[in-house]
């Protein structure tokens, strides 16, 4: 009685180490109410999708999933897995970010893995290693890795998963060109495949298929298993020079127009080609232009003058500059969490999002930065999604010639993507499907644009868009190459031939 009250279940499992039926009874904590599982995905749900709530089809978005599991290690992920019938799906939750339109939500019958328990972080300095349970977000990581003087190239988001970011791709605009990828500092992690076997994976793995298993794990691994631990090599802080903002508020979408058009002219000719800096401009809903500068330790110039060009577009286009402070961060630590109190307040009941990406591989013509200027920017409807931002940063350097991960983000080297996110809660149907309309046509013209990528990034795109290509074209895009994908979708059908982890946003392309 005390236990059900606890809502904890009793589960008798198969041993998953050995070929026989000894059986384990494990105590494993789950919700299965109808009521309670809606109250966990409203909790953990950070967004939810504008091409369903933003199309007016639904008002109300809740998971279809049967019930919630917590395990606390890696065995019970395993004795979990292997219990379950082969054909079940099973949808993972690390940190509840991005995963609105998949593991949250999941698919009917499911069961959702929650990785909340498996928050870990430890840190060997002598060797520069972190290693990161799969239920850890970015900020236990940032702050485990700052507290060693250390260095990781990690993303914006506070609440963001460190293994969902890592296993999709993720691509990191501040530190990136420095450090390269997330997935690219990976020196080993631990894997439960579809039936439960755990698999301890690294570059260096015995045999050739443990080896592919491996660097297909950084590019789809939610499609093929469970990451429940990864260990990182870090970068000694002082990797990191300074870094710091200009903030522009041009008050109206032509100002914003211009201002952005100008720094994209700096980004691209004087900033792209450095390695030893990067760049990142944000225009936000109230069309404030914010751009940020990260310069490394091989910088040998003086970054003050370094941005006069971004004063001088402020100048030209009688917009005001209300911070001019690039040399504000002095730690890694500092620029790596700038963007966490603006993330917290993007909230709404429930908070809707739409995510597209686009990016190039070589240095972009005039008329591309035009489109951006003029359509990327100018053409989406920020002042009616009030919590929105448009981003474009430079990327290369070392995540271009690092090791080749299965992910399109490895080869950009300017990278932009839309965030369009709004309150639901007081928006007509109308005025949703309005906001999708006109994202829906930005996107439609990007497509048009000569030697671009759109929606080519896992960590930037959603899984309900509607398709445009086929599958097999979208999955090369997704992963980065036609013999990634190729090494993928055999990994797919080694590790995962059932489908159980279905509830990947890009697990159509590999079915």
């Amino acid at each position: 009685e005390v236990l059900e009250k606890l809502n904890w279940r009793r589960h008798t499992l198969q041993n998953p180490y050995k070929n026989s039926t000894l059986s384990l009874s494990l105590m494993v904590h789950e919700i299965t109410e109808k009521e309670s599982i809606n109250e966990w995905f409203s909790k953990r749900t950070w967004s939810v999708s504008g091409n369903r709530v933003g199309a007016g089809e639904e008002d109300v978005i809740d998971t279809k999933a049967e019930r919630v599991v917590f395990p606390r290690d890696t065995e019970e992920v395993s004795q979990i897995l292997s219990s379950l019938p082969p054909s079940q799906p099973v949808a993972v939750v690390c940190g509840g970010h991005s995963s609105s339109n998949t593991s949250t939500v999941a698919v009917a019958n499911a069961v959702v893995v929650d990785l909340q328990n498996l928050n870990s972080v430890s840190v060997d300095e002598e060797k520069m290693e972190v290693t990161a349970g799969g239920g850890v977000t970015f900020r236990s990581l940032a702050e485990a890795v700052g507290d060693a003087d250390g260095a990781l190239p990690i993303g914006t988001g506070d609440t963001v998963g460190v293994t969902g970011y890592l296993v999709n791709g993720g691509i990191s605009g501040y530190f990136g060109r420095r450090l390269g990828m997330l997935g690219q500092r990976v020196i080993e992690l631990t894997f439960v495949t579809a039936d439960g076997v755990i698999k301890i994976l690294s570059p260096s793995s015995s045999s050739d298929e443990d080896s592919a298993l491996f660097n297909s794990v950084l590019g789809a691994g939610s499609a093929l298993g469970i990451v429940t631990s990864v260990t990182l090599k870090m970068e000694s802080g002082s990797s990191f020079q300074s870094g710091g903002q200009v903030i522009v508020p041009c008050g109206t979408k032509d100002s914003a127009k211009r201002f952005a058009r100008l720094a994209l002219s700096f980004l691209r000719d004087s900033v792209l080609p450095d390695e030893s800096v990067s760049m990142e401009l944000v225009v936000t809903a109230d069309f404030t232009c914010i751009s940020t500068f990260i310069f490394y330790d091989s910088f040998k110039f003086d970054p003050i003058s370094y941005v006069n060009p971004i004063r001088d577009a402020a100048t030209a286009g009688n917009v005001p500059i209300v911070v001019d402070n690039v040399t504000q961060w002095n730690t890694w630590l500092e620029a790596a969490s700038c963007l966490w109190p603006i993330i917290k307040e993007m909230k709404g009941n429930p908070l809707v999002r739409m995510d597209h990406s686009m990016g190039t591989t070589t240095y972009p013509d005039d008329d591309l930065l035009n489109f951006i200027a003029n359509e990327w920017i100018g053409g989406v409807p920020l002042e009616d999604a009030s919590q929105s931002i448009v981003e474009i940063r430079t990327l290369g350097g070392a995540a271009l010639s690092g090791e080749k991960l299965p992910s399109g983000n490895c080869s950009s080297l300017v990278f932009a993507d839309m965030i369009i996110a709004y309150d639901a809660n007081g928006k007509s149907v109308d005025e949703r499907r309005s906001i999708k309309n006109s994202v829906d046509c930005v996107v439609s013209l990007a497509r048009e644009q000569k030697d671009v990528q759109v929606d080519f990034s896992a960590t930037h795109s959603q899984a309900d868009d509607p398709p445009v290509t086929t599958a097999r074209d979208r999955g090369i895009e997704i992963f980065g190459s036609e013999v990634k994908y190729e090494q993928i979708r055999h990994a797919k059908q080694k590790y995962d031939a059932k489908n159980r982890f279905q509830c990947h946003p890009f697990t159509s392309f590999l079915s």
